[in-house]
């Protein structure tokens, strides 16, 4: 009776995941805009905000007014 032959296990390898640093290495690539930029951008933002939140409330308000005249009311 022959005794199997044993075969060396082999150790399965995973590939190492780096994403922090691959993240770190990302942002070092963009391309930040300046302050100035930023900043422009910010209050282009806070504008068409405020806008269309008084535009959303006119709305608001008119469609209310329209109810009240039906009887509907709210």
């Amino acid at each position: 009776m022959e005794k199997p032959i044993k075969t060396p296990k082999l150790k399965k390898t995973r590939k190492k995941k780096y994403y922090f640093r691959l993240f770190i290495k990302e942002m070092k690539r963009v391309k930040w805009p300046s302050g100035r930029v930023t900043f422009k951008s910010f209050g282009q933002s806070l504008l068409f905000s405020t806008i269309f939140m008084f535009v959303f409330f006119a709305v608001t308000v008119i469609a209310a007014l329209i109810w009240n005249q039906a009887g509907v009311g709210i």
